[in-house]
C-alpha cells in the first residue's frame, strides 16, 4: 500500500451495526482510495475486518485490550497512522459526501480545520454547529457540542484515557491554533445519536462535572498542550460545559442532551 495522505482514526466498541456505514462514508469522502487509510482499533475483542468490507483501504490495530475506552483505542490507532493528516470518525457516525475534498484544503492551509457537526437523531437533523466559518474555544464551552478536527499529524494526540477525552483533545488543538480554527460549512460530520445515550444516565452530570473540573485544573497547572497564554480561556471551556450539563440534568424533559442544546440555542435569551 502506498503512503496515504490522510489517516482516519476509528475506535470500535460493539459497532457491528454501524461501522460499515462509517467506512462507506470515508470511501465517499472525495479523495482517491490510495490517498486515505482507515485505521480501526477494536476495543471489544471483535475482528471488524469482514464487517467493514473493501470500500476503503483499512488497517487494524492489534486486538488486545478490551473496554480500555475510546481514548486508549484512538491512541492505538494513531500509533499506526502514516498519513500527513489525521481525521477522526467514530464508528457510529459518518461523514457527508466529499467531506475530505472540502476540508483537506483548509487543513493544509491552516494546519487544522473542523467539519461542521450535524447532529442527527434517527433520520432527522436536529442541530448544526458552529454556524460561522470559525470554531473558537468559547463556542465549544457554550454549545457542549462535539467537534472533530482534520489536522496535521504532528498536532494529533495523544488522547487522554479518561471520559470526554475527545473534547479535551479538541480544546488542545484549538489552543495550539491560537484559540480558533477554520470550519468548512460544506464538510459535514454526521454525529448520530440513538435512544439509548450515556447523557440520559442519572449520574451523568455529576461524573462529567468532576472530569471537567480535573481537566480545568490540569490546564491551569500546565499539564496539557495548551499554551500558557490561553490556559484561562481553555479551562473556562470546561467550566462552561459543566454549567450546561448541570442545567440539562436539572430539567425533566426526558430528552437527549443534544435535543436540550438545540432547544436552548433556539430559544431567545431572557429579557
Amino acid at each position: 500500500m502506498s503512503r496515504p495522505l490522510v489517516s482516519v482514526i476509528t475506535p470500535a466498541y460493539r459497532a457491528h451495526q454501524t461501522i460499515a456505514r462509517a467506512a462507506a462514508s470515508v470511501a465517499r469522502a472525495g479523495l482517491p482510495p490510495d490517498a486515505v487509510e482507515l485505521i480501526i482499533a477494536s476495543d471489544d475483542g471483535a475482528d471488524y475486518a469482514d464487517t467493514v468490507g473493501r470500500a476503503v483501504p483499512c488497517r487494524f490495530a492489534d486486538i488486545g485490550p478490551q473496554r480500555s475506552g475510546p481514548g486508549a483505542a484512538r491512541n492505538r490507532a494513531l500509533a499506526l497512522a502514516r498519513g500527513d493528516y489525521v481525521g477522526f470518525l467514530d464508528a457510529d457516525d459518518s461523514w457527508a459526501p466529499d467531506y475530505l475534498h472540502h476540508l483537506l484544503p483548509l487543513a493544509q492551509a491552516q494546519r487544522a480545520a473542523f467539519g461542521q457537526t450535524r447532529v442527527i437523531a434517527g433520520d432527522r437533523e436536529i442541530l448544526r454547529l458552529p454556524q460561522g466559518r470559525w470554531l473558537d474555544l468559547e463556542t465549544v464551552g457554550a454549545t457542549g457540542a462535539s467537534f472533530h478536527p482534520l489536522l496535521r499529524r504532528d498536532l494529533a494526540g495523544p488522547f487522554r484515557e479518561t471520559s470526554a477525552q475527545d473534547v479535551f483533545h479538541s480544546v488542545e488543538v484549538l489552543s495550539l491554533m491560537g484559540g480558533r480554527a477554520p470550519v468548512s460549512p460544506i464538510a459535514g460530520y454526521e454525529l448520530r445519536i440513538g435512544a439509548a445515550t450515556v447523557t440520559r444516565a442519572d449520574d451523568f452530570a455529576d461524573r462529567v462535572a468532576r472530569r471537567y473540573g480535573a481537566y480545568g485544573d490540569d490546564i491551569r497547572a500546565g499539564r496539557s498542550r495548551v499554551p500558557t497564554a490561553l490556559a484561562g480561556r481553555a479551562a473556562q471551556v470546561f467550566a462552561d460545559k459543566a454549567v450546561l450539563n448541570a442545567d440539562y440534568a436539572a430539567q425533566d424533559g426526558g430528552e437527549s442532551f443534544y435535543h436540550f442544546v438545540a432547544r436552548r440555542l433556539s430559544s431567545p435569551p431572557p429579557a
